[in-house]
């Protein structure tokens, strides 16, 4: 799911972590706010990645 880089705290996730994520958004009746709880992410890092998918 993520890893840490060594002597930071910074969160690195996958590939297939973001895009999951993002996909999980277009199920009907889910916010971004409750996904990302779910997650256990910032709803802001959610936001970003769905708005980069949605503006490719």
């Amino acid at each position: 799911m993520f890893a840490y880089k060594a002597g930071k705290k910074t969160r690195q996730y996958t590939n297939n972590f973001k895009v999951t994520a993002v996909l999980l958004t277009y199920k009907p009746n889910k916010m971004i706010k409750d996904v990302a709880e779910y997650l256990d992410i910032h709803p802001f890092m959610l936001l970003a990645g769905v708005y980069t998918v949605k503006h490719q």
